[in-house]
């Protein structure tokens, strides 16, 4: 009477799979949230405007060691990934090159021919650091043909 069959299994066995389910469900999402907390402190209430033109719009956030740079399309723009958006910081030497170097804007993710990117591109500085310069990059308005070049005035003291 107390035998059971090959399929068959105890309330505590199952409990204890439920729980065992549960607990790599929970670590799967710990994981998911990790790769994502860049996204998510990006969406920040203390985020302001830093330039703007009729394609995008670049945003800052502070926090106690890093500023976040994030450039926005306006609605019905998408950013060229194929030319990163970078801002050219510093005076250019006799050589002509930069005494600082660039600040590259990137994000994860293209859209499926690799031409634009689906998250808005991001540059991380430390906070100690002005930034003074023009950022240049490409944005593809709906409806033309070509890609137009962007070109901000950047001060960040």
């Amino acid at each position: 009477m107390g035998q059971r069959s090959m399929g068959q299994r105890s309330k505590s066995a199952r409990r204890a799979s439920a729980g065992g389910t549960t607990r790599i469900a929970a670590v799967v999402l710990l994981c998911v949230a990790a790769a994502c907390r860049d996204e998510v402190r990006l969406v920040s209430t203390d985020e302001r405007v830093l330039a703007r033109d009729e394609l995008v719009t670049l945003m800052v956030a502070d926090s106690s060691h890093e500023r976040v740079m994030r450039l926005v399309p306006q609605p019905g723009v998408r950013i060229n990934a194929q030319l990163l958006p970078v801002i050219d910081v510093g005076a250019v030497t006799d050589a002509g090159s930069s005494r600082e170097p660039r600040i590259t804007f990137d994000a994860p993710g293209r859209s499926d021919d690799s031409a634009y990117f689906v998250l808005p591109p991001t540059a991380r500085v430390p906070a100690s650091r002005a930034v003074k310069g023009i950022l240049r990059g490409s944005a593809c308005p709906e409806g033309k043909k070509v890609c137009l070049s962007v070109a901000l005035d950047v001060t960040l003291p």
